[in-house]
């Protein structure tokens, strides 16, 4: 993955769009704090996702749905 710069402003609702394998999942994982950046650094809602305690504070407030939840029909 190249780098990223990203800067979203508060109140506002955001996609964020691109194609297959394109990085989107994998970015929006890092800045929850579910994966770990191999470089650089980022912060939401002033936390650093870096920060443990700090990543499951942002994940608390901000609504996260995977493509991949499974579902049954019965």
């Amino acid at each position: 993955m190249r780098a990223v710069n990203l800067r979203i402003q508060s109140n506002r609702i955001t996609a964020f769009l691109g194609l297959n394998g394109a990085g989107k999942s994998t970015t929006i994982k890092m800045l929850l704090g579910m994966l770990q950046p191999t470089a650089g650094e980022g912060t939401v809602l002033g936390a650093s996702i870096d920060n443990t305690a700090a990543s499951i504070a942002i994940r608390r407030k901000i609504a996260y749905v995977s493509e991949n939840n499974a579902s049954t029909t019965t």
